[in-house]
């Protein structure tokens, strides 16, 4: 049948508070109520959400089935609401991302942690200080958390032949100040002499080298999966939570080239972009004799 999606946008990366919720709260209740509308599945897209839904869904939706995705830091106990609940959890390969700048930059043990305060920002902290520690001995993290927007490119600009960056968030700083993802990558990556690394496909290609990058595009395939299992009959309670990871070794090769790191020195299977035409048509027949050597094996 015909599915009608409707988007409540949130926006609680630049508007944050009790007082804000809850007078959205209220104007998304009147707007249900002016409409006449009965929601027959509720997606959730990143902590804040679901920490909305927690607080207001059982006065805005109740007893509507949950999908939630792009969730960091995730806890069962995170679902405080009594209704049929399943998600995809944002699982960020940070290990694979450390272990990548500790291979292709053996001279360099500093690296800056950009991440701000938000909500999102607070639950990536604890994920990161989890794996961070596997590599005390290599690294010394310092986390910049506490900035000003106009103190960002000084300090960035003072790192120098030991340092990397490593940007996880980067949307509001200690002021409460908004900088959307491309603004924040490109303030970052003017004022910075050192290679970043990341962990999102929002900042891929915008500046950073790259690194084992979670899609949003790929959390949103397996959320709408769930939704549409749900929506053709299956308890949303039967379907377990997915807690694997989904990222990709990615890399842009403008970047490579200009801190000179040579394809070898990244993983076997990496997407690379912004490939020249010359060498991107040469990995398109090594891609094509690949195939055409697996095809052969599969006849034979």
């Amino acid at each position: 049948g015909k599915i009608e999606l409707h988007y409540q946008y949130l926006d609680t990366k630049r508007n944050s508070g009790r007082t804000y919720l809850d007078r959205l709260a209220s104007f998304m209740q009147f707007k249900t109520r002016l409409n006449r509308i009965r929601y027959a599945l509720i997606i959730c897209s990143d902590n804040n959400a679901l920490d909305f839904i927690n607080r207001y869904g059982d006065r805005l939706y109740p007893d509507v089935p949950v999908v939630f995705c792009g969730i960091n830091n995730y806890r069962p106990e995170m679902v405080q609401i009594k209704r049929p609940v399943t998600g995809v959890v944002e699982t960020i390969d940070y290990e694979g991302t450390l272990a990548l700048m500790d291979r292709i930059h053996p001279g360099r043990d500093q690296v800056l942690v950009i991440l701000d305060r938000t909500t999102t920002g607070q639950a990536l902290k604890e994920e990161f200080d989890r794996v961070a520690i596997k590599f005390q001995n290599r690294f010394s993290f310092d986390y910049y958390q506490d900035f000003l927007l106009s103190d960002v490119p000084g300090r960035i600009s003072k790192l120098g032949e030991k340092d990397l960056i490593y940007l996880l968030t980067f949307n509001r700083d200690k002021s409460g100040f908004f900088i959307s993802y491309t603004d924040g990558i490109r303030m970052i990556r003017s004022a910075s002499r050192v290679p970043i690394y990341g962990s999102w496909d929002f900042y891929f290609g915008n500046g950073i080298v790259g690194g084992a990058i979670t899609s949003g595009e790929s959390q949103g395939r397996e959320a709408g999966r769930m939704a549409a299992m749900i929506l053709s009959g299956t308890s949303a309670g039967s379907i377990p939570v997915r807690t694997e990871g989904t990222s990709q070794y990615m890399f842009d090769f403008r970047q490579m080239q200009a801190y000179d790191i040579k394809a070898r020195q990244v993983p076997e299977k990496s997407r690379i972009i912004h490939l020249p035409l010359s060498l991107a048509e040469r990995y398109r027949n090594q891609i094509i004799s690949l195939l055409a050597a697996v095809s052969l094996a599969v006849v034979i």
